[in-house]
């Protein structure tokens, strides 16, 4: 899965070397933080390429709108969907149904922890206001450099700090 868009066939002796030739001498550091990737293990790489893909370049792109001066709300989405056979854990797009609330048998929502519920109050809220917040919700707090926190998104909704890596 490694930088699939860009090679046709990655196997798992060649992923030290491309992240080498991506990274250069930060390849030693990605080495560190993603265990199991110079080896190429699967479950490594889907964890980079997700990283790589989404979160590095979303919180770039928070931090440069936050210099700006524009006000920028930054999430995480962490819940799994509750199927016996999916092993993606939270990925991308996974939180549109909780917005809208839409259940299936092929994408069933945990309504157990008001989740759904939720989620659909922060977006209404924001659409309406451009603030996600409202009384009895938790607080979701603008993006600054100087905290750096995301709200994570699960079985529990809070504020949290970006971890290294990330």
């Amino acid at each position: 899965p490694l930088i699939q868009w860009r090679y046709d066939k990655v196997g798992p002796a060649d992923v030290a070397r491309i992240v080498g030739e991506e990274f250069g001498d930060d390849a030693t550091r990605l080495f560190e933080l993603y265990p199991g990737l110079e080896a190429g293990t699967p479950q490594a790489q889907q964890r980079f390429f997700a990283d790589n893909l989404y979160g590095a370049q979303v919180r770039y792109y928070a931090k440069h709108h936050a210099r700006a001066g524009q006000p920028c709300y930054f999430y995480h989405f962490r819940q799994v969907v509750p199927l016996p056979k999916q092993t993606l854990g939270a990925f991308h797009l996974a939180e549109v149904p909780y917005v809208f609330g839409a259940d299936s048998p092929f994408w069933p929502l945990d309504r157990s922890t008001g989740l759904p519920e939720k989620m659909a109050r922060y977006w209404t809220n924001f659409a309406r206001t451009g603030s996600p917040n409202e009384t009895g919700l938790p607080t979701w707090s603008r993006y600054t450099e100087d905290t750096d926190e995301w709200l994570s998104i699960d079985a529990h909704v809070g504020m949290q700090p970006v971890p290294e890596g990330e």
